[in-house]
């Protein structure tokens, strides 16, 4: 049987990151098949905690849109790569399930995933 695919996704703050991480624990504690990807940002303490944890992990160029001045404009103009980039990881992994936990890197997927009536 193939395993099925999960998506929990989130991050910005470890607030957001430790919850994922529990959340696929107690998946995989349940369903010892299911096969778990990581979303998350590409900040270095995202990179960091997960490679700690030895989960898979996919990091998307994407940041805060409450900045202000260039930074503004420098977050809106990276969205449309991080929607383009969610697109093709879900065109990809095919899952049965997108978990959002928070943070700006989970609203592309959550949204797409909604899209194409992923539940």
């Amino acid at each position: 049987m193939k395993n099925k695919k999960v998506i929990i996704c989130g991050g910005g703050t470890a607030g957001h990151l430790y919850p994922a991480l529990a959340v696929g624990d107690k998946l995989i504690e349940r369903e010892s098949n299911l096969e778990i990807t990581f979303i998350g940002s590409s900040r270095q303490l995202e990179k960091k905690i997960m490679k700690h944890h030895q989960v898979r992990f996919i990091a998307l160029q994407i940041e805060g849109l409450r900045k202000k001045g260039w930074k503004a404009l420098r977050s809106l103009v990276i969205l449309p790569y991080a929607f383009l980039k969610s697109f093709v990881i879900l065109l990809r992994l095919r899952p049965q399930l997108v978990i959002g936990v928070g943070g700006y890197s989970s609203g592309p997927l959550v949204l797409l995933a909604a899209w194409m009536h992923l539940p």
